[in-house]
């Protein structure tokens, strides 16, 4: 029966699930004079994917395509075809922040700061763990039911 128990409890806690963390949305913080870098992008750090780049670079041209990236860098592409990297003081993470960052000229832009991940846990419905108990029980009666015998 000791076995039975801890082969339930293991199972329903795997069956339960971990937290999961979601990308987080990037907004770009201009504290340059001279007005660029800015814009958002989004950056999963469990998959290392960027998604929906919005940047806008000198003279307002947009940077909107992925070129290249980690969770230390991002290189985005103009339909121009010129890019814009930038290189943070830290790794990018899911659970946001305020990190500063610098061109690939090496000038200090500004900061980035990540907001919007939240941490969610799958919950189990309550019908679910009641047919789970309904079997569990029904397997105790099997059981001595058979000893009995």
């Amino acid at each position: 029966m000791r076995k039975l128990t801890i082969a339930v409890i293991a199972g329903a806690t795997l069956w339960c699930g971990q937290a999961s963390a979601v990308p987080i949305t990037w907004q770009v913080e201009d504290n340059n004079p001279f007005g660029n870098p800015s814009g958002s992008f989004t950056y999963d750090a469990t998959s290392n994917i960027y998604s929906g780049i919005d940047l806008v670079g000198e003279l307002g041209l947009p940077y909107t395509s992925f070129v290249s990236g980690s969770a230390n860098d991002l290189t985005a592409a103009s339909a121009l075809w010129s890019s814009l990297s930038l290189f943070f003081s830290a790794p990018l993470t899911n659970a946001g922040g305020s990190i500063s960052f610098t061109s690939s000229t090496g000038t200090i832009f500004g900061s980035i700061r990540g907001s919007g991940g939240t941490v969610s846990t799958q919950v189990p419905e309550p019908g679910s763990l009641a047919l789970l108990g309904a079997g569990l029980i029904g397997l105790g009666l099997l059981r001595r039911r058979k000893q009995q015998a």
